[in-house]
């Protein structure tokens, strides 16, 4: 597989299990609960939603679809390792 499209699809992988995890958290909201408990920075989890969801069309957009192979895994790799630290910290604004 080339490695391009072994980045696209884990792209693909990884902004699908980000909806799912923005539709569970949007049915979370719409029942009145809040992550953490409501208390404290609760609303990071929004701010770090928002780059989960806002990262991979970015990435998606500066990429050149192949053309140039090694700015693509430039590209890439920064989006996954933005991604990553995104949802690593969303995890340590949750109750304690």
């Amino acid at each position: 597989m080339e490695a391009n499209k072994a980045w696209r699809s884990m792209l693909a992988a990884t902004a699908i299990i980000g909806a799912l995890q923005g539709l569970f958290g949007l049915l979370l909201l719409l029942n009145g609960l809040k992550p953490g408990g409501g208390k404290d920075l609760y609303y990071l989890h929004y701010v770090y939603g928002g780059i989960v969801a806002l990262g991979i069309p970015v990435a998606l957009t500066y990429s050149t679809s192949g053309k140039d192979k090694r700015r693509d895994l430039l590209i890439f790799s920064i989006a996954v390792l933005i991604l990553a630290a995104a949802g690593v910290r969303a995890l340590m604004t949750g109750p304690a």
